[in-house]
């Protein structure tokens, strides 16, 4: 197979991924439609941004009466949020490859390719001849 028809059918397989993805994609996107007035959205900028207050949830409910237990309560959850995100992060990292890898295997790939060819061409299939060369060179 040639170059270029190769080349040919790879830009039209990521031609049609792209296409699907954005239909999909399209068609997925659920938007509310905002009505944008001015007057409105100059007064939501103009008024003081509200103060971040803490939930007071369980303030006095039943927690821990002793100090030394919900200190080791904090550090185990924190502890077990430090190994959830070193898990999404190794979980990520195996997910995406390394270009020089990917890299590498195409190039891997179409010089197997280019060798197989190479054979291909090398072989060379003589065809027997029914008549001889005089008959044909007086003809």
């Amino acid at each position: 197979m040639k170059a270029r028809p190769l080349l040919l059918r790879a830009l039209l397989a990521f031609v049609l991924a792209t296409l699907c993805f954005m239909l999909l994609a399209a068609s997925a996107a659920d938007a509310t439609p905002v009505d944008a007035k001015l007057p409105q959205m100059v007064k939501d900028a103009l008024r003081p941004e509200t103060p971040y207050i803490p939930a007071r949830a369980g303030w006095d409910g039943p927690m821990a009466k002793n100090s030394a237990v919900a200190q080791m309560n904090v550090t185990q959850m924190l502890a077990e949020a430090n190994h959830m995100r070193a898990m999404r992060e190794a979980i990520r990292e195996a997910a995406i490859p390394d270009p020089r890898i990917a890299g590498g295997l195409l190039a891997l790939i179409f010089l197997l390719r280019e060798l197989r060819q190479r054979q291909r061409r090398a072989t060379v299939i003589e065809m027997p001849l029914r008549h001889g060369p005089e008959e044909l060179k007086a003809a």
